[in-house]
C-alpha cells in the first residue's frame, strides 16, 4: 500500500526535482553543450532561462533526452534530441516546440495544490533574484 503524500509534500517534490534538473545544467555546461547550441539557434540566452525538466532514456545509438526549458521572458519551451552515445553530441532536434499556451501556471489547483508551471515559474524568480 502505497503513501499518501499531503499537498505540501507533493510541491516540496516537484520543486526539489525543477531545482535539481536546474542545477545539472548549472553545474554541468559542458555535458549540456548541445542545449546551449540549440538556444543560441533559437535567439535564447541559456544564462537567463532555466531548465526545469529533463528525463534521459538509454536509446539504440545514444541517448534520447527530452526537457523543458523556460526562458527570462517566462515562456516554457519543450525539446526532445538525440545524442551520440560515445560522443554526447546533437545527432538530431526531433521537438523544440513553445508549450507556454498549454502549461498551467495557477498557485493553487484543487487538490494539487501549486501547479508544476508555478513551481518553475518561482524558481526562475528566485535564481533571478539570488
Amino acid at each position: 500500500m502505497s503513501m499518501q503524500r499531503s499537498v505540501q509534500q507533493q510541491n516540496a517534490s516537484v520543486e526539489a526535482g525543477i531545482r535539481a534538473a536546474a542545477e545539472k545544467f548549472s553545474q554541468g555546461a559542458a555535458g549540456f553543450a548541445w542545449l546551449h547550441a540549440i538556444l543560441r539557434a533559437n535567439r535564447m540566452d541559456a544564462d537567463s532561462g532555466l531548465l526545469v525538466r529533463l528525463t534521459e532514456i538509454p536509446d539504440q545509438g545514444g541517448q534520447l533526452v527530452a526537457g523543458l526549458w523556460l526562458t527570462s521572458a517566462r515562456r516554457f519551451i519543450e525539446f526532445q534530441v538525440s545524442l551520440s552515445r560515445e560522443s554526447g553530441e546533437l545527432q538530431e532536434v526531433e521537438r523544440f516546440l513553445d508549450v507556454t499556451s498549454s502549461m498551467a501556471v495557477e498557485s493553487g489547483q484543487r487538490g494539487t495544490g501549486q501547479s508544476f508551471g508555478f513551481l518553475a515559474l518561482k524558481v526562475l524568480a528566485e535564481a533571478h533574484d539570488g
